[in-house]
């Protein structure tokens, strides 16, 4: 593990990551782990012999000093596993993978690499839209909730099959999550923090995706919502009840009306839910008449020069989409 004291990147993945008990147990039982520190000590004769140059980066190498994977950039724990796993295992080749699938294996070891790998091929780039982008993460999405609807209520539960919860949920409201959270004292104790951690983000970014207004909101999912965030105690610190207070809003009010509320309590936002409303206000006034953009626009510049630097680079953009400028 190449790593520097200045990388935000590298902290993340020792804080998120490195704990997790299925990162831990698979790295534990496959390879000697060394963190190095690339700008100190023997470190930087290491970092120019395998080429680093972005951190934090992963190289693989076997006893003869061979370099069988270099990774850069940061995984989320089930990415990371899948990742190193393909590079070692000749069976998780995307060919293989693809010819086991059409065969009809549906064992977790298959469907959780071959999942994981047509996700992270997606294409991306200017070329391929949001929307088409989003309809390939839907369809893979559908292929492991279909092997979940084909597990007993046992097999849900077992160890093997706990990256349906950590890789495939998008929403509180997806299938699986349902039933995650109707068993949560079910799991195995083993896997108990993952649960934990699974749980606290996804209620975390259902909130920021229905505050940021990439989703619609839906009366009864929010109710839910509301009471489960309760019910399983995710807000002890009551950061969740300003961005409820604004999603609730929105749903009952007119446009202009949703403006005004959102002038007058910022305040009761944390600095990562302003940013997270800034920077996507746009998407709450597509369609909305030339008069309600104009008012929307006005909103955030009498705000934006209150903002973090990378906040008002993209809350500026969204200056430009609700004036009909490029800007």
């Amino acid at each position: 593990d190449f790593y520097t004291d200045w990388c935000g990147p590298c902290r993340l993945m020792s804080r998120e990551v490195f704990p997790n008990k299925s990162v831990g147990d698979y790295m534990n039982s496959h390879f000697v782990c060394i963190k190095v520190n690339a700008e100190k000590g023997e470190g930087v004769q290491l970092a120019k012999t395998y080429n680093i140059e972005g951190y934090p980066t992963f190289v693989i190498i076997n006893s003869d000093k061979k370099e069988i994977l270099n990774l850069c950039g940061y995984r989320e724990p089930g990415a990371f596993i899948n990742e190193i796993d393909r590079a070692l295992d000749p069976a998780k080749k995307p060919e293989i993978m693809k010819e086991r699938y059409e065969k009809g294996e549906r064992t977790p070891g298959l469907i959780n690499s071959y999942a994981s790998y047509l996700i992270e091929n997606i294409p991306t780039g200017r070329n391929v839209s949001e929307e088409d982008y989003d309809k390939k993460v839907f369809e893979i999405n559908n292929m492991v909730y279909d092997y979940f609807t084909s597990l007993s209520d046992a097999d849900r539960l077992k160890h093997e099959n706990m990256f349906i919860y950590q890789s495939f949920l998008n929403s509180p409201f997806d299938k699986p999550a349902r039933f995650m959270m109707a068993n949560l004292s079910r799991f195995n104790a083993s896997d108990k923090s993952d649960i934990d951690s699974i749980v606290s983000k996804l209620y975390n970014r259902e909130v920021n995706t229905l505050l940021s207004g990439s989703k619609n909101y839906d009366e009864a999912e929010f109710s839910t919502l509301k009471k489960e965030i309760k019910q399983f105690k995710l807000d002890k610190n009551g950061t969740f009840d300003g961005a409820l207070k604004f999603i609730e809003t929105e749903s009952k009010s007119d446009k202009i009306a949703y403006i005004n509320f959102c002038d007058k309590n910022l305040k009761i936002l944390t600095d990562s839910q302003v940013g997270l409303l800034m920077a996507s206000f746009s998407k709450h006034f597509t369609g909305a008449d030339a008069a309600t953009k104009k008012a929307a626009a006005k909103f955030l510049r009498n705000h934006i020069g209150e903002q973090s630097v990378d906040v008002i680079y993209f809350t500026s953009s969204q200056i430009g989409n609700l004036e009909g400028r490029g800007h």
